[in-house]
């Protein structure tokens, strides 16, 4: 392992976890490297693109990170299987207000992958593509750590919390890899989550139906969920 790599890696990890600028001094602080050392790390990202200064002060991330990002994102065999059985479950879901989403988790993160919604959903709804979530705190990073060991699990969420959600994660795995999500923050806002099984290795990836008017389907064997799990397994098939 290089240790100047590992800090440059640090500090971009640290720059796209918050939207607003982080000045050198608040990196040196966080990362605990010394502010002469964040200083040409920046000054090295700068110039080639993966940062940029920001015009009140301070650094945020640069416009070549999208390259590598979406570079990656098309690499994905898993959004091009997706997309039309998510634009397919669209079509069933007629004027309500729900969109079709997929999520991986990403170096102790969930991440939003891809989404498809109707015409009539309200964009107060809708996340960003690669808006980023607790693992721990949503329905699909859930369902996900269901399918890891006790050391990925500690790795990813921690030791404490991985004990805390055992039973749930049980649970989970008797459900066939189902799990749901009622966002207090947002009213009526849900989410029903399936893993994406693979023919081969071990699930990375989500089939997420969130929005509204789900409350009364919670639960595995809802309409809505059998669904979710049903197209959950046609893109499994492909990937």
């Amino acid at each position: 392992m290089l240790q100047s790599v590992e800090r440059a890696v640090a500090v971009l990890q640290a720059l796209a976890t918050q939207p607003s600028p982080r000045s050198i001094v608040d990196l040196a602080a966080s990362l605990g490297v010394d502010r002469t050392i964040i200083r040409r790390i920046l000054r090295t990202l700068e110039a080639e693109e993966f940062v940029e200064p920001a015009p009140g002060g301070g650094y945020l991330i640069g416009p070549r990170a999208l390259v590598f990002g979406n570079a990656y994102r098309e690499r994905l065999s898993l959004r091009s299987a997706a997309l039309p059985y998510m634009s397919d479950f669209v079509r069933t879901l007629g004027e309500r207000q729900l969109m079709v989403s997929i999520a991986a988790v990403v170096h102790r993160e969930l991440l939003l992958v891809d989404q498809v919604w109707n015409p009539g959903m309200s964009l107060d709804l809708v996340f960003d593509v690669g808006s980023r979530f607790p693992v721990g705190q949503s329905a699909s990073g859930r369902a996900l750590l269901a399918y890891m060991s006790r050391e990925e699990i500690a790795d990813t969420v921690g030791a404490e919390q991985g004990r805390k959600l055992e039973p749930r994660l049980i649970a989970i795995r008797a459900a066939g890899g189902v799990d749901f999500q009622r966002r207090p923050d947002q009213q009526g806002h849900c989410a029903i989550a399936a893993v994406i099984f693979p023919r081969h290795g071990r699930p990375r990836s989500t089939l997420v139906l969130s929005g509204l008017g789900l409350e009364d389907e919670l639960y595995p064997d809802s309409p809505s969920a059998r669904q979710v799990r049903r197209y959950a397994d046609h893109i499994g098939d492909l990937i």
